[in-house]
C-alpha cells in the first residue's frame, strides 16, 4: 500500500485500507464484548479532538464546521 504523492492529502480509497488494516479494526461483532477500562471515553474524545484540530490547521477556513 502506497499513500498519494501529497503527504498532506489521503484519498478516501488509501484511508478505507489503512483502517481495514489497523489491528483495532473488528470486521465482525465479537463474540464476548467486554468493558472498556476505565476513563476510555475521555481519551477517545481527547484524540478525535486532537484529529479535528489537525485537519482544520491543515486546512485553513476553506471549508465550513459541521
Amino acid at each position: 500500500m502506497q499513500l498519494a504523492a501529497n503527504a498532506d492529502y489521503v484519498d478516501l480509497d488509501t484511508l478505507l485500507a489503512v483502517i481495514a488494516r489497523s489491528p483495532i479494526a473488528v470486521p465482525e461483532p465479537p463474540l464476548l464484548v467486554l468493558p472498556l477500562p476505565e476513563g476510555f471515553d475521555r481519551v477517545d474524545a481527547v484524540i478525535l479532538d486532537w484529529i479535528s484540530a489537525e485537519g482544520r490547521r491543515r486546512l485553513g477556513r476553506r471549508f465550513a464546521r459541521m
